[in-house]
């Protein structure tokens, strides 16, 4: 069963991993203006030649968040970001999508997903994130326990330490990008 960690030293140290690995396995950097509803940021984005992610620490002092956000440069606007996992510098937010996770079991830590999405768009929010997810690939929907809820319900983006951790991650940039093509009819199911 998997365990929010809300550990203030313990999300830095994932937060770190999180960096280190993305910028290993993402090897060119550049220069560019990461656009998301309503603004726009000057950053480094490192990608693969499609895949990118950038990361930041933003927010207000009260509010403060690791941001990581992802996109593709092969997409329709290369610039704009698809999908962010935005993690709480201090515990528990349910403001903010994303947080890491522990498998109780087996000492595995995970980044997970809150379902809640940006889009500035009518159809695009997380309850129907969750549904869609739900209908595409139930296994990524973990339930948390009762004792951690709200969230009831989390995606499990990528184990942080797995072989497959790029191609998690990009499996989860893709679904939220199709979600969001579908949500606005632009795609179907």
């Amino acid at each position: 069963m998997l365990r929010p960690i809300y550990d203030v030293p313990r999300i830095a140290f994932l937060q770190q991993v999180l960096r280190s690995r993305l910028y290993s396995l993402l090897p060119n950097v550049t220069d560019a203006t990461a656009g998301f509803q309503g603004d726009s940021l000057d950053v480094q984005l490192h990608s693969d030649g499609d895949l990118w992610y950038t990361t930041d620490i933003v927010g207000s002092p009260r509010r403060q968040r690791y941001w990581n956000a992802y996109g593709r440069l092969s997409s329709g606007h290369p610039g704009d970001i698809i999908v962010e996992t935005n993690i709480p510098l201090r515990g528990r937010d349910l403001r903010v999508g994303a947080l890491f996770g522990e498998d109780a079991d087996s000492g595995s830590t995970f980044l997970l997903h809150t379902g809640k999405i940006g889009g500035g768009r009518a159809g695009i929010g997380k309850s129907a994130f969750i549904d869609w997810v739900e209908g595409q690939q139930p296994s990524r929907l973990v339930r948390l326990p009762p004792e951690h809820s709200p969230p009831d319900f989390v995606i499990e983006v990528a184990e942080l330490h797995a072989q497959s951790f790029l191609s998690d991650i990009k499996a989860f940039v893709l679904q939220a990008e199709r979600f969001k093509e579908w949500a606005t009819g632009q795609h179907s199911r």
